[in-house]
């Protein structure tokens, strides 16, 4: 471990050279150079180019090496709680404020200033600088221009330095606590190591799960209402299936009443008619015909209304399939005569057959006699 001493006036010409430097074969945020003065076990010590591999500190107990860690962790925004040295930064001044520097002025007083490789860009190192004091006040700057410790936080989150991660910065203190980590933790300060960028997508995966499982328990609450409404809906169909067979039912009844009434007015015209066959056109209630020659009641009608019985309506009504067919035929035609004007001709007709027909009956009788 190179440690040389200089003078304060030579800090600007450090950070400028800084500026210019190139280190390809570090990665980018490495640590080049850290310079220690006035801080717990060191006066003036600074560690340059430690090279970009693996890099180890060798020493006897009391030599300083925690004192080069710590200031590793607070020279680069970390809490020194961490550290187990203390929570005050008074606590880094060298020899805590009562040790005399080689002039004989009094400690109180001290800087750490760090060098990262391309801090700034591809060849342009960021040097970080914190001066403290014994009454804790800090002052940060970033290549030589004053800053807050807030914005050297962001600095460092961008170039993925996280001295609070064990994954990063395990001083020896905190072996114990790591190893008893939880695996969720242990998770979270490895993704954290590989990148920032890398937590936040697992942590939108866990809330876009958890965003899931609502959907899904909201899913199925709306698929039980679904059902409930398929059932329903089923209930209601069959209720339509019956209201419709019952609209049915009704217009068959109003069709089949509407028949019945039909039948029964066909029924009386039928009857009607038959009344009319049985009554002669001269002796209707307004008739004012002469009956015609050989009928009864008219001349040359031989005996009188009590030999003759009146004219009787036959025994069968239109609408019968046993009426003889002359009857029916002569009912035909008489509302057909009728209709005309000829009713006369066609009644005499159909009297002159019934005598006929009766003549013809009564002539056994008389050959019996």
């Amino acid at each position: 471990m190179p440690r040389r001493d200089r003078e304060e006036g030579g800090d600007a010409d450090a950070e400028d050279q800084a500026s210019k430097r190139v280190r390809s074969p570090y990665a980018r945020g490495a640590i080049y150079r850290v310079k220690l003065h006035n801080f717990m076990s060191y006066t003036d010590a600074e560690i340059v180019d430690p090279g970009p591999q693996l890099n180890c500190i060798i020493g006897a107990n009391g030599t300083g090496k925690s004192s080069i860690v710590c200031a590793l962790c607070v020279g680069l925004g970390g809490p020194l709680k961490i550290t187990e040295r203390g929570d005050k930064i008074s606590a880094c001044v060298h020899g805590g404020g009562s040790v005399k520097d080689a002039q004989g002025n009094l400690i109180d007083s001290g800087y750490v200033e760090t060098e990262l490789v391309d801090g700034n860009g591809p060849g342009r190192n960021l040097v970080v600088r914190l001066d403290f004091d014994m009454r804790d006040k800090e002052i940060w700057r970033l290549d030589g221009a004053q800053t807050t410790k807030t914005e050297v936080k962001k600095r460092m989150a961008k170039l993925n330095i996280q001295v609070d991660n064990p994954l990063q910065f395990l001083p020896q203190d905190k072996v114990g606590q790591f190893t008893t980590m939880g695996p969720i933790e242990l998770l979270k300060h490895t993704e954290m190591a590989i990148g920032p960028e890398v937590y936040q997508k697992h942590q939108e995966l866990i809330t876009l799960d958890a965003e899931l499982k609502k959907v899904k328990q909201r899913l199925g609450t709306e698929q039980k209402t679904l059902d409930d409404l398929n059932a329903a809906l089923a209930a209601l169909q069959r209720d339509v299936e019956r209201w419709n067979a019952y609209q049915a039912s009704l217009e068959k009844l109003r069709q089949m009443k509407g028949k019945a009434l039909w039948l029964k007015q066909r029924q009386a015209a039928q009857h009607g008619l038959r009344a009319a066959l049985a009554v002669p056109p001269w002796q209707g209630p307004n008739s004012a015909r002469a009956p015609p020659q050989g009928a009864p009641g008219g001349s040359g009608q031989r005996g009188t209304p009590r030999e003759r019985p009146a004219h009787r309506a036959p025994r069968h009504c239109l609408g019968c399939s046993s009426w003889p067919a002359s009857t029916a035929a002569d009912a035909t035609g008489l509302l057909t005569e009728r209709a005309g004007g000829g009713g006369d001709a066609l009644y005499e007709g159909r009297v002159r057959r019934q005598e006929a027909g009766r003549q013809g009956a009564g002539a056994p009788e008389e050959a019996a006699r």
